[in-house]
């Protein structure tokens, strides 16, 4: 798999954000399209992320590198619509 190529086309498609926002259905997502979980918590808050909050850099390619990880996972589930 070409990391830079699925890099470059998940930025865009998704984008690449700084600050969480609600995507098309209405989920907390940032970052390049990572969809916000319970254990996504704020350093600088403490909680969970939520919309409008900033997301520092080290973060957004954290949550690329996991998030890619978890797509060449065979057998995954995929969040329902």
């Amino acid at each position: 798999m070409d990391i830079i190529l699925l890099e470059n086309n998940l930025e865009s498609a998704e984008g690449d954000s700084t600050t969480i926002y609600l995507d098309d259905k209405g989920n907390p997502t940032g970052g390049k399209g990572h969809l916000i979980l319970p254990t996504d918590i704020n350093p600088a808050t403490g909680v969970v992320y939520k919309v409008g909050d900033f997301v520092p850099a080290y973060q957004i390619e954290a949550w690329f590198v996991a998030d890619v990880d978890t797509a060449k996972k065979p057998n995954r589930e995929y969040p329902a619509d």
